[in-house]
């Protein structure tokens, strides 16, 4: 059995009152392994002892807040951390943020996002159009089993995203990257007199990157 380096101290309250919130069920996790689970006691409280200070995150539930996962953590040095939670209402609950990015992460402007219910393949509500920020948010959502697709002229076909499930006091994130179609593009290359200039060298460049393509094109 290894050594103890330390142990992780959490309080957990709630986030309007902060009264300690009792009685929450809390996962302690190494990387994607869960390492153990305990619940806290009336002061909100819990703690772990552990041989390892990397990678740790929790995850917490209790029926009357929204549940959080992955949440970071570490060994404590002093007292409790205090970490608040969050009452779950209809309204900040059961709800899919979509994040439409492009190859290189990059947030996509005007992109036309659908929510489906699976198996069916039923829309829920009417398409919606991404920001600036490339986000779409769908709330009030029944639980079940759902995809995402998302769309912008000048990028590949419609891309789905992979199913995930909508469950009570839990919102859920997805994220869809589009690709740039292919396609002609017809160039015509003129002089200052706007006449049609020959023997011109046209160098492509890469409209994300603005790095020169070499090749075909």
């Amino acid at each position: 059995q290894k050594a103890s380096v330390g142990e992780v101290r959490i309080q957990f309250v709630d986030e309007g009152s902060l009264a300690p919130v009792g009685g929450a069920k809390v996962t302690l996790f190494k990387g994607n392994q869960s390492v153990s689970t305990k619940t806290t006691n009336e002061g909100g409280q819990v703690t772990f002892s552990v041989s390892s200070s990397n990678s740790l995150s929790i995850s917490v539930d209790h029926p009357a807040y929204l549940i959080k996962t992955g949440y970071p953590v570490s060994v404590s040095t002093a007292g409790y951390t205090q970490v608040a939670m969050t009452k779950a209402t209809p309204q900040n609950s059961q709800i899919v943020t979509v994040h439409v990015v492009d190859e290189l992460g990059q947030p996509v402007e005007n992109a036309y996002v659908a929510l489906k219910k699976s198996p069916s393949g039923a829309s829920i509500g009417t398409n919606k159009i991404t920001g600036a920020s490339g986000t779409v948010v769908f709330t009030s959502l029944e639980e079940g089993t759902y995809f995402a697709s998302a769309y912008k002229p000048g990028f590949s076909d419609q891309l789905k995203s992979e199913l995930f499930t909508v469950k009570a006091r839990e919102n859920v994130e997805v994220t869809i990257k589009l690709v740039l179609g292919t396609g002609s593009v017809l160039l015509s290359v003129t002089g200052a007199d706007g006449q049609p200039l020959a023997g011109a060298t046209v160098q492509p460049v890469d409209g994300i990157t603005q790095q020169p393509i070499n090749g075909d094109f």
